[in-house]
């Protein structure tokens, strides 16, 4: 086992009070939580503080089966991993800045990240007729001018590595080129690394018709931000003077149980939804709840 030093990596002295409560509204059970913290203390850094935008919202699929959107500090965190790495002897941030430069002839902090806005969405489904993973990584860009040529340059030298060239396709979608990566197996799943700069945005998948469907979303919009759910974030916010949320979390709990039903058909636990469940139907569950904003 490994014993991690807690205290070098989390000061909960920060942490002064934590509030929760629960019940049911007119919808169904409802739960609120709130911490307080210490000015300026290293939780209090890493915690998200611009509000998401309608157009953000809308860089995340409609109903993924986890959906996670939030604006992410970079420079707060990696300030606190120099700094923990520093209190037990080491220091990954900045191997990693030497390996960057060694690599791409760029600087890590003031080129590679100083072109992202900290903006981050990440779906997840499960395709069992497939048998892989969908996951879907969106990254918004603050710097539309700079960014190109250093996405280039990292995008060419990793195309000339022995072990990517011979895997790595291209091909193009609506105007955007699309590199698809296709690396070993993971255990039973085909799992491929695709991405795109598409706009505003850097986009991650694992397939290439996920980042299809992602250019698609942006262009034609078929998005979370056009949800009752996100409305409802939204004019929660208005009325109790809130504003936007800095992070949603978005479970879809029809396709949980369709998941589960399906699995339990796999391994022959069940002949029809019936025998586990009398009565039900999937017009009982709701079709998308936030669980966190």
């Amino acid at each position: 086992s490994v014993k991690l030093p807690t205290k070098e990596f989390i000061d909960f002295e920060s942490l002064t009070a934590i509030c929760f409560v629960s019940g049911l509204d007119d919808e169904g059970s409802v739960a609120r939580a709130a911490a307080d913290l210490k000015p300026d203390s290293d939780i209090e850094k890493l915690l998200p503080r611009e509000p998401l935008q309608e157009h953000e919202l809308a860089r995340m699929p409609k109903r993924p089966l986890l959906g996670l959107q939030s604006r992410v500090p970079v420079e707060a965190i990696v300030d606190y991993i120099a700094s923990v790495g520093r209190r037990i002897g080491e220091d990954p941030v900045a191997d990693a800045e030497e390996q960057v430069e060694e690599m791409f002839g760029l600087s890590l902090r003031d080129e590679m990240l100083d072109v992202f806005d900290g903006f981050a969405s990440v779906s997840i489904d499960i395709d069992l007729a497939r048998t892989r993973p969908e996951v879907i990584v969106g990254l918004g860009i603050s710097d539309e001018m700079s960014f190109p040529a250093i996405y280039e340059t990292v995008v060419e030298t990793v195309s000339k590595w022995p072990e990517v060239q011979d895997r790595l396709e291209t091909s193009e979608h609506r105007g955007f080129e699309i590199y698809e990566f296709s690396p070993q197996r993971m255990m039973f799943f085909p799992v491929e690394l695709c991405w795109a700069h598409a706009n505003d945005q850097l986009i991650f998948a694992t397939h290439v018709d996920l980042v299809t469907q992602q250019i698609d979303r942006m262009i034609d919009g078929n998005t979370f931000a056009q949800t009752e759910r996100a409305k409802q974030l939204m004019e929660f916010g208005e009325e109790n003077n809130y504003g936007n949320p800095v992070a949603v979390t978005t479970l879809d709990p029809v396709k949980l149980m369709e998941l589960f039903f399906q699995f339990a058909n796999m391994w022959g636990g069940m002949d029809d939804d019936d025998e586990l469940l009398p009565g039900f139907t999937f017009g009982d569950v709701p079709d998308l709840e936030v669980l966190a904003d």
